[in-house]
């Protein structure tokens, strides 16, 4: 599976989505000391009301079949105020063929 950051949107939340040299470059992806593929949303900036927070998205060029069983080994998730990581699965003919969030 490859996977490649979004990039900068307005839409599907309250967040600039960033693309892959920005997400580096604001150290919310990278790889720790202990090899872990670190994921994170920016969790430093004082971010004023009605602003929007820096983050990224992950998403696949692959399609996957139904029956298909996707196993994540996740050490931490994030958690707190308006913070829900999700796994969305979409049909090819979105949003007429439904999602799984």
């Amino acid at each position: 599976m490859s996977a490649t950051v979004f990039t900068m949107s307005t839409i599907l939340g309250d967040v600039w989505w960033l693309n892959r040299t920005q997400a580096f470059d604001q150290r919310l992806v990278y790889t720790n000391e202990r090899g872990n593929a670190i994921v994170k949303v920016d969790n430093t900036s004082d971010v004023p009301w009605n602003e929007k927070r820096n983050t990224i998205r992950l998403t696949t060029q692959r399609t996957y079949e139904v029956g298909t069983i996707w196993i994540a080994d996740i050490l931490h998730l994030p958690f707190g105020c308006s913070v829900w990581p999700a796994l969305w699965t979409m049909g090819t003919d979105w949003p007429d063929d439904g999602e799984i969030e």
